[in-house]
């Protein structure tokens, strides 16, 4: 995957991913809302990789420098078009991307790859 996407969009997405223990979860709001970016829970608040706490899917004023998820919104654009017009999305309900076009990143980024090359240098056979 790192090695397949290097175009990322401007700037730093500000909505969260988060890690929730199941135990600390309110499901019957999460199974009603189905909203992957934003948790109800049972025990304890929401924080931030610092600590900070914060509300809802986005935190504006969150850190950058702790944690990097590359998240990959489509490969390709017959694989953009198979995933929205048969699965879907994980937050909505049947939104079909059918006759869509595909978002693509405007700046080239390969940290994600020189990362994974750092640490584990076996990838780098795929240099070519």
């Amino acid at each position: 995957m790192t090695k397949r996407f290097m175009y990322r969009q401007k700037g730093v997405n500000k909505r969260i991913k988060s890690i929730v223990k199941l135990s600390d979860m309110d499901l019957i709001h999460f199974k009603r809302n189905r909203n992957p970016h934003a948790f109800v829970l049972t025990n304890g608040v929401q924080k931030d990789t610092n600590g900070k706490s914060f509300d809802g899917p986005f935190n504006f004023g969150g850190p950058t420098d702790i944690a990097v998820l590359h998240h990959y919104f489509s490969k390709s654009t017959k694989e953009f078009h198979f995933k929205g017009c048969t699965t879907g999305r994980a937050d909505t309900v049947k939104r079909s991307k059918c006759n869509s076009v595909p978002p693509v990143g405007d700046i080239y980024d390969d940290t994600a790859w020189l990362v994974l090359k750092k640490y584990d240098p076996k990838y780098s056979i795929f240099d070519y």
